[in-house]
């Protein structure tokens, strides 16, 4: 059990008060990062996407938002997809965001997702999980009638139907407020109890 818990733990157990003791005062490490939203060139329109699974696997969702070179919202959705991974939910969000840039005909799309595994995939750098290959080959031919240039998901994930908003003003607050700080360009202090890699949102 304590194993499950704690995996990174190198701590020999020796009996039940040793580990009882070690579990209670257990502290992470806690690592953090400053995170601001940057706003594309003129002409262009970022995407950021998300994917979240309650359990992994579990109820999972993705979402996804389109802002342009102001800040302002252009469209966002989310929508519950089932059981499934949080690999799947992050995939199933960028292949939803160009499919739905292609149908609208955005020229020029940024898509920028959280999601390190994610960006490798589909740079190429590492190999795709061999369940999601056929997501990740129709995401490859989508993003051949695009140029893609180099806040939502638990919002559905207790939700069955799918979500769209097509103005700021439709946003649930919570969505209203992560879009107003990203266009004044306020900071978000993101705390995990693994490291992480300082970049852009």
């Amino acid at each position: 059990m304590i194993k499950k818990k704690y995996p990174w733990s190198k701590v020999a157990w020796q009996n039940w008060e040793a580990m009882l003791r070690r579990a209670s005062t257990y502290k992470p490490r806690l690592y953090h990062c400053i995170v601001r939203w940057k706003a594309p060139k003129e002409g262009m329109t970022k995407c950021n996407t998300d994917g979240a699974s309650q359990g992994n696997p579990g109820s999972s969702a993705y979402g996804f938002c389109l802002r342009n070179s102001h800040g302002d919202l252009i469209y966002a959705a989310a929508e519950n997809i089932g059981i499934t991974t949080s690999v799947e939910a992050e995939l199933r969000a960028i292949l939803e965001a160009i499919k739905y840039c292609v149908a609208k005909k955005v020229e020029k799309l940024i898509v920028e997702s959280d999601s390190l595994l994610m960006v490798k995939i589909i740079k190429e750098v590492w190999k795709v999980p061999w369940e999601l290959a056929d997501y990740f080959d129709e995401l490859k031919r989508e993003m051949t009638k695009i140029e893609v240039t180099d806040y939502l998901a638990n919002l559905a994930i207790n939700a069955a139907e799918k979500k769209t908003f097509r103005s700021f003003e439709q946003l649930p607050s919570m969505g209203r407020k992560i879009v107003n700080m990203g266009k004044e360009q306020i900071p978000v202090l993101r705390v995990r109890t693994k490291r992480i890699i300082q970049r852009h949102a």
